[in-house]
Order: C-alpha cells, then sequence, then structure tokens
C-alpha cells in the first residue's frame, strides 16, 4: 500500500525500500498474474512471525511476501506446497522492523498479531 508500482495511488511508507514512488521503467502489466497489496502493519507482522516461528531475520519485503500468502491462504487447497521466495535480509531493519519501540511508535502495541497461535502444519 502506499506504492505506485502496481497502480494504486502513491501514500506514505514507513517500511524502507518497500514500493516505490515511480513505476519503473521496466515495468509491464502482464508481467504478473495477480498482485496482493499488504500494508506496512501486516510487513512488520510477517516479518515477525518469521523470526518468531522459523527463526528468519527477513526484511519488510520478505514480510510482505508472508503477509500476502495470509490474504491467499483461504484459497490454497488442503495439502497444497506452498513455496515463498524471500527477496531481504532483515539485519537493516533492527532498528525499525525488530524495534519493539519504533513498532509501537508507529503502529502501537500490536505485538499480540504476531504471538497468536501457530498455524497447524500438516505432517508428511
Amino acid at each position: 500500500m502506499g506504492s505506485v508500482i502496481f497502480g494504486q495511488p502513491a501514500g506514505p511508507r514507513l517500511i524502507p525500500g518497500h514500493g516505490a514512488a515511480l513505476r519503473p521503467k521496466l515495468y509491464r502489466d502482464d508481467l504478473a498474474d495477480e498482485v496482493v497489496h499488504v500494508d506496512d502493519t501486516e510487513c512488520v507482522v510477517g516479518c515477525r512471525q518469521l523470526a518468531r516461528r522459523e527463526a528468519i531475520l527477513a526484511g519488510g519485503s520478505s514480510g510482505a511476501v508472508v503477509a500476502a500468502l495470509d490474504q491467499l491462504r483461504d484459497r490454497i487447497p488442503p495439502g497444497a506446497t506452498c513455496v515463498l521466495i524471500l527477496p531481504d535480509r532483515g539485519e537493516r531493519y533492527l532498528d525499525t522492523i525488530y524495534s519493539d519501540a519504533w513498532v509501537n511508535a508507529h503502529f502501537g502495541d500490536i505485538s499480540h498479531l504476531w504471538k497468536q497461535a501457530d498455524v497447524e502444519v500438516a505432517s508428511c
């Protein structure tokens, strides 16, 4: 949300590198089969879930990927295998996404969103 890349209006974004104010010259409308829009809060929650559940320190764009998958959860058939590509690492987000003080200052106390009961994973 707030990025113009996929045709949304420009808006404020707090996560560094998440989206753009200008559409890239190489962009083509037919490149993506589907676009899922996520906001900064969802990115933070996605990152924190990855850290808590998988011990993966991922960046804001990776958190957006996790949040997008969560939005599509009801469309994924039981037993399906999903692969996520996490495009960035999280060490440059230690003072933002992974800082409780920064998160509380910008979003309030949302820690309950990543501390919810873990999703059950089917065993093979």
